[in-house]
């Protein structure tokens, strides 16, 4: 992933930085992306989300994690674990609304489905597209 990202901010915008986007539940789905290019993607069960979290913001810096609202008890545990890592490296952390989220509801379906994203990574994708959104930290 960091040789993907590297050469994409030679030939993006270098102060691009890419953006993390959670689709918290009993499964979940992380995406990092640098504008709308898909660097990683990650669907799995919530025990395994905080080490994969870990394994990325170790490789790239990024400028802000997204993380969707909806099932609140996961959302709740995740931001909690994820307020202290935030912190240590300065990331803004930012819960958002999950309507129009879901794999039936948005206009990009067919081109997400079309790289083959499975749907709680593609949920997380437009969760970090998503532009209203509450700053936690």
């Amino acid at each position: 992933m960091s040789c993907t990202y590297k050469l994409l901010a030679k030939c993006l915008d270098e102060k691009d930085l890419p953006i993390i986007g959670i689709d918290p539940g009993e499964n979940c789905g992380l995406i990092v992306r640098l504008r709308d290019v898909i660097l990683f993607s990650w669907e799995g069960p919530k025990d395994l989300l905080i080490d994969t979290i870990e394994r990325v913001l170790n490789e790239i810096e990024v400028s802000r994690i997204m993380v969707g609202n909806g099932n609140i008890d996961t959302s709740t545990q995740l931001i909690i674990a994820l307020m202290e890592i935030a912190s240590k490296k300065s990331i803004p952390l930012y819960l958002v609304d999950e309507p129009r989220t879901s794999v039936g509801t948005s206009k990009f379906r067919k081109a997400m489905l079309s790289k083959k994203l499975g749907r709680h990574a593609y949920s997380a994708f437009l969760i970090s597209r998503k532009v209203s959104a509450f700053r936690l930290l």
